[in-house]
C-alpha cells in the first residue's frame, strides 16, 4: 500500500485548543496522505475557522453535535481510498508517522495497526493519567494489547464489512469496540510501538477524575460495559 491509498481522517469537536498543533503535524506528515479529512462535530469553539485555514484540509460539518461515533462514520462514508487513518485532534505525530504505520501495516499482515500513545505529562494529573490510563486498553484484546485508537490505520473494507464505528458511543470507547468487533469478525489488530505519537492535551484533576468516572458509568464511554 502507497500513501496514495490513505484517508487520513482527524474527528474534531470543541477542539481549539490544541487542533492546530494536531493539524500542523498532519500536514507535514512526509509521505502525505490522499486525503486529510476534519469532521466537525458542530463544535462552537472556532475549530471551524481552524481547520478551514489549512489549505489541502477537506472540511466536513455536522450542523449539530451528534458523538464521536457518528463522526467517524460519517469519515468513513466519504473515505474513497482502500485505507483509512484516524488521529485525533489532541494528538501530534511526527513527519514520518504515515510511512513507519504503512509499513507496519504492511508487514504486519493486520487489517488495523495502532501505535504508541506517549502522554505529555505537563501536570501532576496528567501524570497520573499515564500511569493509570482509562479505560485500561490491555483488558479488551485478546491478539495483540489494544493499547489506544488515537492513531490507527485500517482497511476500509474491514471496517464497512463490521458496520463501522457503534454510534453509541459518543465521546470515547469507540476504538476498543471496534478492535474487538474486527477480532470477533476475524480479523487482526497489530500493535506498532515504533509508531509513536505524542497526547498533547493538559488536564486538572477535576477533569481526570471527572474522565475516569465516566469511563466507568457513562454509556457514552462505554462504562457500563
Amino acid at each position: 500500500m502507497d500513501p496514495e491509498d490513505v484517508t487520513l481522517v482527524m474527528p474534531c469537536y470543541n477542539t481549539a485548543g490544541t487542533l492546530p498543533a494536531a493539524l500542523n503535524a498532519v500536514t507535514r506528515l512526509d509521505p502525505q496522505p490522499s486525503t486529510i479529512l476534519c469532521v466537525d462535530d458542530g463544535s462552537t469553539d472556532g475549530t471551524k475557522s481552524i481547520i478551514e485555514s489549512y489549505d489541502g484540509v477537506r472540511l466536513v460539518e455536522h450542523e449539530e453535535n451528534q458523538g464521536l461515533g457518528t463522526t467517524l462514520n460519517t469519515a468513513l462514508s466519504r473515505t474513497e481510498t482502500p485505507l483509512f487513518a484516524k488521529v485525533d485532534a489532541d494528538v501530534v505525530v511526527p513527519s514520518d508517522w504515515l510511512a513507519r504505520i504503512l509499513d507496519a501495516y504492511a508487514e504486519s499482515g493486520a487489517t488495523l495497526v495502532q501505535g504508541r500513545f506517549i502522554e505529555q505529562e505537563t501536570t501532576a494529573a496528567d501524570r497520573w493519567r499515564s500511569k493509570y490510563p482509562s479505560p485500561r486498553f490491555e483488558q479488551h484484546s485478546r491478539r495483540n494489547k489494544a493499547l489506544n485508537g488515537a492513531t490507527i490505520l485500517a482497511g476500509v473494507d474491514a471496517l464497512r464489512d463490521i458496520g463501522g464505528y457503534d454510534e453509541r458511543y459518543k465521546r470515547a470507547f469507540d476504538d476498543i469496540d471496534v478492535m474487538e468487533r474486527l477480532m470477533e469478525a476475524g480479523y487482526d489488530v497489530y500493535y506498532a510501538p515504533s509508531v509513536r505519537s505524542t497526547h498533547i492535551r493538559t488536564d486538572t484533576w477535576r477533569e481526570v477524575l471527572r474522565t475516569e468516572w465516566a469511563y466507568h458509568n457513562d454509556p457514552q464511554y462505554g462504562g457500563t460495559r
